[in-house]
């Protein structure tokens, strides 16, 4: 997840195609769930706060942690 923190422009990264990705926030509300299959994937986030980003690749789920900083 890059960069990080961020003013809501993001990519998220992988050496292997990501299958699913879902981004949450501080609430645990799903902010965004999609099934890119592609390696690189381009996400806009424009509420400042904390969101978690799960990322299914190669059927291993990896989880960090995303800081969205307000203007």
């Amino acid at each position: 997840v890059l960069p990080n923190p961020s003013a809501g422009d993001v990519w998220v990264e992988s050496a292997a195609l990501v299958q699913e990705l879902l981004i949450t926030d501080a609430l645990g509300r799903v902010v965004l769930h999609a099934l890119p299959c592609t390696d690189r994937v381009a996400v806009q986030l424009a509420q400042p706060g904390m969101y978690l980003v799960r990322a299914s690749i190669g059927g291993v789920v990896k989880v960090r942690k995303l800081a969205i900083q307000g203007p």
